[in-house]
């Protein structure tokens, strides 16, 4: 049982290469998960001094406490009444069980992976925010709809506070600038991106002043595609749910003009129209065989020839969305994209420090690489800044996964 206090409560003091839960408590009661437990985080602090790294090319690395990895959690979510009751129960009997609507059961420590044990040493040595999700709203709303709690975006807020009062973030002490690796996955990489371009303005004036925010948004560039599965009414309808459930704000006034004039305002939460909106500088993944896209669209694996004609006309769309994303600004928006059958795997080993993408096989990076090479190298991907993409042609063509 969760005592609620007003307070932010921290668990448990363990060894850095862990991380500790710190469940959040508010006074207005406006950050809490669906059924009504804390919402939380898992933090370790930076640790150990980095004086140099191994690289093919010369870099400036930050000391590792001036580098702050935030990390959102996927895991789907629900978009009207009857979803919302089968990924977690009712408002009177919810599902506690589910970690996704529920703190309830979140373990006191986790040992995190992927990004957050990266190769790169200054990386693997920086501080550490993975945040839980538990409001099946993409991180992104702020309202109570049908007995449940949408509160994505008070959440963010709430740790974004947390960090700046309570660890230090964007202190400018000793005159240090902090770079702030903002991003998740799947769910948490659509609410990364949707967030990305309002941190900051949620760490506030006075700490956004000594901050770098960068963007790794994994797994978030839906495709508006229709769903040849039948069980399943397109990503198009479930983002229209999202839209018109959970009360967004962060939908980008210039994304709303565009779209809200055919009544489309819920295109600014889907990635192939929003990401175009999105200025600041951000490093972007996503697998021309999207696993979790392509399986809800078809309803399987891949069997048929209309399933692989589907499947090539999605690596095909998705290829040319990432590269329009490069071409818009090659400094500022990293693309890096496999034609592999994989979804949001950045808090993998495999995924982030292992499998590689790239023109070809002599220039392929990994994800570990190409997000070190966004934010300290000179660009990378062969002849092209920031581009790190597959252009194979075919089901699960990648040779690097």
């Amino acid at each position: 049982m969760i005592t609620f206090l007003s307070f932010t409560i921290l668990l448990l003091h363990i060894a850095p290469d862990h991380a500790n839960l710190v469940l959040q408590q508010s006074k207005n009661f406006d950050n809490l998960c669906m059924d009504g437990t804390s919402s939380g985080y898992y933090w370790a602090q930076a640790s150990g001094t980095i004086a140099s790294t191994p690289s093919a090319k010369p870099m400036q690395h930050p000391n590792p406490s001036s580098v702050w990895i935030l990390h959102l959690e996927g895991g789907g979510w629900c978009w009207s009444p009857e979803s919302c009751q089968q990924r977690c129960g009712t408002p009177a009997s919810p599902k506690t069980s589910s970690s996704l609507c529920s703190s309830t059961t979140w373990p006191t420590q986790v040992s995190l992976n992927g990004v957050f044990n990266a190769n790169d040493p200054t990386l693997q040595s920086a501080n550490k925010i993975f945040v839980k999700y538990c409001t099946s709203d993409g991180h992104m709303g702020n309202t109570t709809a049908h007995g449940w709690r949408f509160r994505g975006a008070s959440v963010i807020q709430k740790v974004l506070t947390e960090l700046v009062e309570i660890h230090g973030l964007g202190s400018g002490a000793n005159n240090r600038t902090d770079t702030l690796l903002f991003g998740g996955a799947s769910a948490g990489g659509r609410g990364a991106m949707v967030h990305l371009d309002y941190v900051r303005q949620m760490v506030g004036t006075k700490a956004a002043k000594n901050i770098l925010v960068r963007g790794f948004l994994d797994s978030p560039l839906w495709m508006d595609l229709p769903s040849i599965n039948p069980k399943f009414p397109g990503f198009n309808v479930t983002t229209a749910g999202v839209f018109h459930l959970a009360n967004v704000s962060h939908t980008d006034e210039k994304c709303i003009q565009q779209y809200s004039k055919t009544n489309e305002g819920w295109k600014c939460l889907m990635g192939q129209y929003r990401m175009p909106f999105v200025r600041t500088p951000y490093i972007i993944s996503a697998s021309q065989n999207d696993l979790f896209q392509t399986y809800e669209d078809i309803g399987h694996p891949p069997m048929s020839n209309k399933d692989y004609q589907y499947m090539l006309h999605f690596a095909n769309v998705t290829k040319t969305e990432m590269l329009q994303l490069n071409a818009m600004n090659p400094q500022a928006h990293a693309v890096f994209s496999w034609g592999c059958f994989n979804h949001a795997v950045s808090m993998t080993n495999d995924g982030f420090n292992v499998w590689k993408a790239g023109e070809s096989p002599d220039v392929a990076s990994t994800m570990n690489d190409a997000v070190v090479e966004f934010l300290w190298g000179q660009g990378g991907g062969g002849n092209v800044v920031n581009q790190w993409v597959d252009r194979c042609n075919g089901w699960k063509c990648g040779t690097g996964c």
